[in-house]
């Protein structure tokens, strides 16, 4: 039972790496912001995560039920519909930042600003956009460890704790992906803004790429159930 919960543990941390995971994580993370909290927002991704993967793996094992597969199917079609809108938001950014870049600067007023805003960092609140991320990703996520660990567990209590662990290895994970993450984001913020641009960039269309690549799949799986 020990090594049956622990390989929850493991597989919990292995999960944080699918790559709609880090997309959304990636997409979330800011240079402008610290590194502590770039990582506390990878943290709290993965206790939202964690929260409806075990309300809704609990709730189907104590019915003896698995979730019906094209409620899976929609769940996992609106993770994509939010890694387009977090790619489409990044991909805002950019063009918002661009054209105020380009706007005249009276007076040297803007240069002056920019350079003043350089020493000043956001205010850094509660990640609440973290937070939502992770609840969709654990909804979606939830139907496939539910088959799991109906597969490994007979026991509904022993099922319960696999969840649960599994869920709390999936805050290890993407804790330590936010802070594989966050270093070279906050390096970003000192090095020629070209560069900074050209990563969002890169991060923003293949995020809005992988949420079109998950919304086709899952319309496929709606189609054939």
């Amino acid at each position: 039972m020990t090594g049956l919960l622990l390989m929850g543990l493991l597989i919990g941390m292995r999960h944080a790496l699918e790559a709609d995971h880090v997309a959304a994580l990636v997409s979330l993370g800011r240079s402008n912001y610290s590194v502590g909290y770039n990582i506390r927002q990878g943290v709290v991704w993965g206790l939202g995560h964690s929260i409806t993967l075990f309300l809704f793996g609990s709730g189907a094992i104590l019915i003896g039920s698995a979730m019906p597969q094209r409620l899976a199917a929609g769940l996992e079609c609106a993770v994509g519909i939010m890694l387009i809108l977090l790619g489409a938001d990044l991909l805002r950014r950019l063009v918002v930042e661009r054209v105020h870049f380009d706007l005249p600067d009276p007076a040297g007023a803007g240069s002056r600003s920019q350079a003043g805003s350089q020493d000043h960092r956001p205010a850094e609140a509660f990640p609440v956009r973290a937070l939502l991320v992770g609840l969709m990703h654990g909804m979606a996520g939830s139907a496939a460890l539910i088959v799991l660990t109906l597969q490994r567990v007979d026991s509904p209590l022993a099922a319960m704790l696999y969840i649960l662990l599994f869920g709390i290895g999936s805050m290890f994970g993407m804790a330590l992906v936010s802070a594989i993450i966050a270093f070279p984001l906050r390096r970003l913020e000192n090095r020629p803004a070209w560069l900074g641009k050209g990563f969002r960039l890169v991060v923003g269309s293949a995020t809005t790429l992988l949420g079109l690549t998950v919304v086709y799949q899952s319309h496929v799986a709606l189609m054939i159930t």
